[in-house]
């Protein structure tokens, strides 16, 4: 139904039913068919005024999405890097629109074009509704105004690149905005309507804008109104009090009357000339020639209005019917060879016809047009979404078949099906999947996602170059390699973390020199992400120079955000700080001094400055558990327990946070981290309620630590209880502990080799050592206590030779070890 269909139904509709029972049919019909042609609002469609409310309205709507698109990125599943290029964009946005309602507002210049006004026909028709009826359907106008949400924001403030937009925005956009008090969802076009509908019934609501915009916008809602009004034709005299009761503006009643006299006397000269010539028609028989071949008066009726009203020409009239009236008559009553519903439709169309209802006469064919469409659209839908669902299946199975390119080739056939046709389109679709892909790997711990998700970003690369797309390119580069490192980190070989850092570098040759602010933005990150594959290398490796060079990374960030204040890049700057701090541990840990350590706690601690717990809760978990890591590896160099308490409460805190449902491998690593800090305290404090409490602690984090699942972290794991078993079973004077502590250490060292991981070999080696030498000496076994001997030396040698600070342990056990030894085999007769 059109806008003037409405208009005159609703003014009709207000009618009592008696008044309404008293206007002929055929002025209703008369009074829609002089409307329906009419658009009241396209003779100041140009009008620099209308155009300054819409940009103002748009703006207004976008704010609000944008707000709502920053909102929703707080929940926990968005990642830290994720919400920090949300806010950028908001940001960015933000002031970008802001300037352009600055400027809309001042009158004294024109307001030039911008991607806004082509939305200019849409609003003003919608919005009319709006403000002069209040009615909430506008056929289809907010849907447009909302699919080109995305394209506009763009062109306004990302140089058109609509990748650029946020899809959590774009969704909001299209779903609606959540209102006060549990309301309906408000799509971003149906925001717009109400914002243009506001500012035209109170322009005053735009404080900040001049007194020229606040009368410029009430003329052209006096001019809207009033146009409105003319477009009205043929009702009764009660029409004025109707739209005094409909009119929100208060300018309509003064002229209702006016206009409501002339436009009747003018209806009824044109009904008393049709009747005069349909009595000359009847004197010459030419009527009664028509009936006879099948065309009625109302249909002789309704083609004179048409052909001429008040200015037919009655020497052309008799010889025009004639024609028409044979045409006519050799057209009605024709039948086809269609089927059963073409048939119904032309005999519903010539119904029509014959009732004088000329206009709804082809309406019945193009209603059946309608639904052989709308069919043909559901059985494409459908044979859409089952492609679809045959592909997502079949990715389902290369999934667990470890098969990442193939999955991605699927991957990209779905792109295509789903209507990704265009290079850019299509690198974006898979873009997104990938980060699909990557957060389920990442959060849930399933590796065979991030194997996806890793050909998949390989995928897109084929889609984004780097000649065509730069920044796109980059950002897939960078991506990729974070899906690299997060495998490396579960696997106990380099490779993957190898790849990770050459993708980084990759990502970072091509953003040598960042232009914008979006391209520093990314070179920062991808330089954050590097020092983290680097660490977690060097961490790897039995030398420092990995650590190092991770360590130069992020003090070069740290440096560039100098030249923006850290207020700016809050977030950013407190995740370059954690990293830091995670690699002045890991280099700290090799080295015999304390200095590396102190940095890496107040680093930790300037990081939870800014990553807040009410501002990024999952963040500054993170954060706590990492602090409370640099806090044990101290306590290991100095004396007393204040420092290992310290990392109690801060494992404690970060696990107040992450949930095993959520997030279950961070989740499992503060538990592992817990249990060693309380089984390091209940050593030195002699408690064995906290020894237990460790054991605990461990053996839930390998109900999600698994073998499978993460290797080298459940090896660690392994390692850290066969430590507290060890500690109980000595101090409990129980063999069967010290049995497990070594089945432990044993598990340990099937995932920690020399060749792989050379440091944690040495380590699980050495402290299985230590435990076999307290059981030889419980059992009083000189092979079991030869072996612990064998093991100790091994361990003491691999860390005097790296020049690591727990050669002192293992040299301080070494006599313990020979003297055991040689006693069993004294004691034996040997």
């Amino acid at each position: 139904m059109s806008f003037t269909e409405k208009l005159l139904d609703a003014i009709l509709g207000t009618l009592p039913k008696a008044a309404l029972a008293l206007i002929p049919e055929h002025r209703k019909k008369w009074a829609l068919e002089r409307l329906q042609d009419f658009d009241p609002f396209a003779i100041i469609a140009d009008n620099h005024d209308l155009i300054r409310v819409l940009r103002v309205a748009w703006i207004d709507a976008a704010e609000h999405v944008l707000d709502a698109g920053r909102k929703a990125a707080r929940s926990p599943e968005w990642t830290d890097l994720q919400r920090a290029d949300i806010d950028r964009f908001h940001g960015l946005a933000i002031a970008q629109l802001r300037a352009i309602r600055d400027a809309t507002f001042d009158r004294r210049t024109a307001p030039g074009t911008t991607a806004i006004d082509r939305h200019l026909p849409l609003v003003v028709r919608g919005a009319a509704e709006t403000v002069s009826l209040g009615m909430a359907d506008r056929y289809g106008e907010a849907g447009a105004v909302t699919a080109g949400f995305a394209a506009t924001l763009a062109a306004l403030v990302a140089g058109g690149d609509v990748g650029e937009v946020p899809p959590i925005v774009v969704r909001i956009a299209a779903e609606g905005v959540a209102q006060l008090g549990g309301c309906d969802r408000r799509s971003f076009g149906d925001l717009v309507f109400a914002s243009f509908a506001e500012t035209l019934k109170d322009p005053t609501k735009y404080p900040q804008a001049t007194t020229g915009f606040h009368m410029a916008t009430q003329g052209v809602a006096q001019e809207l109104a009033r146009k409105t009004l003319a477009a009205l034709e043929s009702v009764n005299s009660g029409l004025p009090a109707i739209l005094a009761g409909l009119d929100t503006l208060n300018l309509l009643a003064g002229d209702a009357a006016k206009t409501m006299h002339r436009i009747d006397g003018y209806a009824k000269r044109t009904e008393e000339k049709v009747d005069e010539i349909l009595a000359m028609l009847h004197g010459k028989g030419t009527l009664l020639q028509a009936v006879a071949q099948g065309i009625p008066e109302a249909a002789i009726r309704a083609i004179l209005k048409r052909i001429g009203g008040e200015d037919l020409d009655r020497d052309d009239l008799i010889p025009w019917l004639d024609n028409w009236i044979e045409t006519a008559s050799r057209e009605l009553g024709r039948h086809s060879n269609e089927d059963k519903t073409f048939e119904a439709a032309r005999r519903k169309a010539e119904g029509c016809f014959l009732a004088g209802q000329l206009k709804e006469a082809s309406s019945a064919f193009m209603e059946e047009l309608a639904r052989e469409e709308r069919e043909e659209a559901g059985r494409q839908e459908k044979r859409r979404r089952r492609q679809v669902r045959l592909l997502e299946e079949a990715v389902r199975f290369d999934e667990l078949a470890l098969d990442g390119e193939a999955a991605a080739a699927k991957l990209r056939k779905m792109a295509v099906i789903e209507g990704a046709n265009s290079q850019n389109a299509l690198g974006k679709w898979l873009f997104n999947k990938a980060e699909e892909y990557y957060e389920r790997g990442h959060r849930r711990g399933e590796n065979a996602a991030l194997l996806v998700a890793v050909a998949v970003y390989r995928t897109t690369l084929l889609e984004y170059t780097r000649a065509s797309t730069l920044l796109q390119w980059a950002m897939t580069q960078n991506n990729l390699g974070s899906a690299l490192s997060r495998l490396g980190e579960r696997e106990a070989g380099t490779s993957r973390l190898k790849e990770a850092v050459i993708a980084f570098r990759t990502a970072l040759d091509a953003l040598e020199k960042p232009a914008s602010k979006r391209e520093r933005f990314q070179w920062a990150k991808t330089q954050n992400n590097l020092g983290a594959a680097l660490s977690v290398l060097g961490a790897r490796e039995a030398g420092t120079s990995r650590l190092k060079e991770a360590v130069a990374t992020f003090r070069v960030v740290l440096d560039a955000l100098e030249d923006r204040p850290r207020e700016h890049n809050p977030l950013q700057w407190a995740m370059t700080q954690n990293n830091l701090g995670t690699a002045l541990s890991k280099l700290g840990e090799r080295e015999a001094g304390t200095s590396r350590l102190e940095e890496a706690v107040v680093v930790f601690r300037s990081a939870l400055k800014e990553r807040s717990r009410k501002r990024a809760p999952l963040q500054w978990a993170m954060t706590q558990n990492n602090l409370g890591n640099v806090l044990c590896m101290l306590d290991e160099r100095e004396a007393g327990t204040g420092r290992l308490k310290e990392a109690v409460v801060a494992y404690q805190a970060a696990l107040e946070e992450y949930s095993r449902e959520d997030a279950p491998l961070q989740w499992a690593t503060m538990q592992s981290n817990l249990g060693t800090a309380l089984s390091t305290l209940g050593r030195r404090e002699g408690e064995t309620d906290l020894l237990e409490e460790a054991v605990v602690a461990f053996r839930s984090a390998l109900e999600e630590r698994t073998r499978k699942r993460s290797p080298l972290d459940w090896a660690m794991t392994q390692n850290n209880l066969g430590t507290a078993l060890q500690t109980l079973g000595e101090r409990e004077g129980r063999a069967e502990l010290l049995e497990e502590a070594i089945a432990a250490y044993c598990a340990a060292l099937e995932e920690y080799t020399c060749e792989q991981a050379p440091l944690d070999w040495a380590m699980s080696l050495g402290n299985q050592g230590v435990t076999l030498m307290l059981l030889a000496e419980k059992r009083r076994d000189p092979a079991i206590a030869r072996r612990a001997l064998n093991q100790i030396e091994h361990a003491y040698n691999f860390f005097r030779d790296v020049e690591h600070a727990h050669a002192n342990y293992y040299e301080a056990q070494l006599p313990k070890a020979k003297e055991l030894v040689g006693h069993l085999l004294e004691a034996a007769g040997r």
